[in-house]
């Protein structure tokens, strides 16, 4: 008798970006039988969208308890001191978290846990023996080790992450070592084709900071282009905005329908652009390790215009989205097509490594 492939996505409930990943490769496991059942996990915001994005799918879904989110200033950047309350708080919340996914994984009998980029499951997987793959461009304690003067919670952060059995890093990454490619959720021609429609004749550039991260840029970007396209989140002036709200279309459909792209340096909605060869511009902050690192590269390998927050104005974003439609235009050796095969192999490499097939 084989046995039966359970995988477990623990998806970080800071921003959805993890979110987005995890639907990704649980849905191209499931096509190309890497996987027989898959169950994501993500906090209450997240759960309601992957409800959306999983909609007629098999994929299960569990709400679990919220990750803390970067408390930011006014300036964007991160607010050390609340966020190593924060971060003091969650650290405390971790024992009753593993009790209670010990439970959920004593019945569901997994395969595997993979954590995109959480440090509970990690523990969870080595406390039980099960095989645990950690996901993702940076990790918890690469962001707030910089910033917090917490040695018990930057401790317990790193004895998290060196639990993980097996780890994949992703394009951009500031840890060396082998790296797989950007990849997103595929986009749908017959949907692209109809968010045109509506954004109707002319250039569009799209800009979208997240869902949870509040964007705000002083003066009117209505010469920015013939429209602007801005998603929850995003607050500009601008004469031609269109809002969009969440819906089944999804994100890397209107990514892929406009013209160009203004994001923060999130690593997923950074890979949409790019698996989808639109003008990128992305802004970063400087003392957020994962957005330097990823920015650093975008810039290295001619990618992306990229552009400090703070310098972020109506002029800045005009020369930015000039210098991105420039650079979208020339040749480049840095393959940017989606990479999602790599992502699903890797994780279904090692699970066949710690997984002997039984046969009855």
């Amino acid at each position: 008798m084989e046995l039966c492939n359970k995988l477990v996505f623990y998806a970080s409930a800071n921003g959805y970006g993890h979110a987005t990943r995890a639907i990704a490769l649980a849905k191209y496991m499931l096509t190309f039988g890497m996987a027989d059942e898959v169950t994501i996990c993500s906090g209450e915001r997240q759960f309601r969208f992957l409800q959306t994005e999983c909609a007629g799918t098999p994929i299960k879904l569990r709400c679990i308890a919220d990750e803390p989110a970067l408390p930011l200033k006014p300036n964007y950047y991160p607010d050390t001191g609340r966020l190593d309350e924060e971060l003091q708080r969650w650290h405390i919340s971790w024992d009753k978290w593993i009790d209670i996914e010990r439970a959920f994984t004593a019945d569901y009998e997994p395969s595997m846990l993979i954590s995109d980029c959480s440090p509970q499951p990690l523990l969870l997987g080595k406390s039980l023996g099960i095989p645990t793959v950690l996901i993702g461009n940076a990790t918890w304690l690469d962001i707030c080790e910089p910033l917090v003067d917490n040695d018990k919670v930057v401790r317990a952060l790193k004895t998290a992450y060196e639990a993980a059995d097996h780890r994949i890093l992703l394009r951009g990454a500031a840890k060396g070592g082998k790296q797989v490619g950007f990849f997103s959720r595929p986009v749908n021609s017959r949907k692209i084709f109809a968010i045109r429609e509506r954004y109707g004749n002319g250039k569009t550039v799209m800009v979208s900071m997240g869902r949870t991260f509040h964007f705000r840029i002083s003066g009117d970007i209505t010469s920015l282009a013939d429209q602007i396209v801005t998603t929850p989140g995003t607050e500009i002036r601008a004469k031609n905005e269109l809002k969009i709200t969440p819906d089944r279309t999804g994100s890397q459909n209107y990514v892929a329908a406009s013209d160009a792209v203004i994001t923060k340096a999130g690593w997923s909605t950074v890979a949409e652009a790019l698996n989808n060869n639109r003008p990128l511009v992305v802004l970063y902050r400087q003392n957020v390790s994962s957005e330097l690192a990823l920015s650093r590269y975008l810039f290295r390998k001619r990618l992306a215009a990229v552009v400090p927050f703070e310098h972020a104005s109506v002029s800045t974003l005009h020369s930015a989205v000039n210098r991105a439609t420039e650079l979208s235009r020339c040749e480049n050796s840095e393959n940017t097509s989606n990479d999602l095969s790599s992502a699903a192999r890797s994780i279904s490499t090692f699970l066949r490594s710690q997984v002997p097939l039984q046969t009855a």
